[in-house]
């Protein structure tokens, strides 16, 4: 049971940091909504029941509301809370994840390259 909620939480701190990449320069139309759930269970998807992905992707979608930089700091606050469930598989789904949100719903704000480098530095040092 705690592992299944440890695994919820670290997907659900994908998602804000997928969304906050996504909405960086606006708010997200419906068809990007719908390209990032796209993305998301893509990326993140282990053949797992998605019923719970659409659950973490609709609560994102909604509440979400930061910026990007706290939001960032956020993931990687939560990410380190849980660290030892943190492993290398997650990190490279993760990483995957905000290469793709990246590549498919670009910012004129974000770096993506600048990004993907500190998000794995950063990923480095939890686990």
């Amino acid at each position: 049971m705690y592992e299944h909620l440890t695994a919820h939480h670290i997907y659900y701190t994908f998602g804000q940091l997928a969304y906050a990449i996504a909405k960086a320069d606006e708010d997200l139309n419906e068809k990007e909504k719908e390209k990032l759930r796209d993305i998301f269970v893509e990326c993140l998807s282990d053949g797992s029941n998605l019923a719970d992905f659409s659950e973490i992707i609709d609560h994102v979608l909604i509440k979400s509301k930061k910026e990007f930089e706290s939001t960032y700091n956020w993931a990687i606050h939560s990410l380190k809370i849980h660290g030892n469930q943190v492993d290398t598989l997650v990190k490279e789904q993760g990483a995957r994840l905000l290469e793709k949100v990246i590549a498919e719903i670009p910012s004129r704000h974000i770096d993506g390259n600048e990004l993907i480098n500190r998000f794995r530095k950063d990923l480095d040092v939890i686990g």
